[in-house]
């Protein structure tokens, strides 16, 4: 359930001067992503970090291809991973984000 509440929160070409603004996301697992708006995606400024385990039952190859029309998002798929794939590999978690963070 978490993909339809964080991502509405994050900003876009319209709102980004609003007091409660997001400088980036690390996102594990963002599952229900079906029923985010594409057009709201598209639009959106925030850079994104999405993690998805190889082996999430959460989350379809279809939620991927979704949180793909984020502009400035990159998905990344742990290898051996499950639904809470920074469990799996946290090296490669914490690799991840110390790359996004640059």
């Amino acid at each position: 359930m978490s993909g339809q509440y964080i991502i509405p929160l994050l900003n876009n070409a319209d709102n980004h001067h609003s007091p409660f603004h997001l400088v980036a996301l690390v996102a594990i697992g963002l599952s229900d992503t079906n029923q985010l708006c594409p057009d709201h995606l598209a639009q959106l400024v925030t850079p994104c970090l999405m993690l998805r385990g190889m082996f999430d039952t959460y989350i379809s190859l279809n939620a991927s291809n979704v949180l793909s029309l984020m502009p400035h998002s990159r998905i990344v798929v742990e290898a051996n991973g499950r639904h809470l794939c920074h469990h799996y590999n946290p090296q490669s978690f914490h690799e991840l984000q110390s790359i996004s963070c640059m």
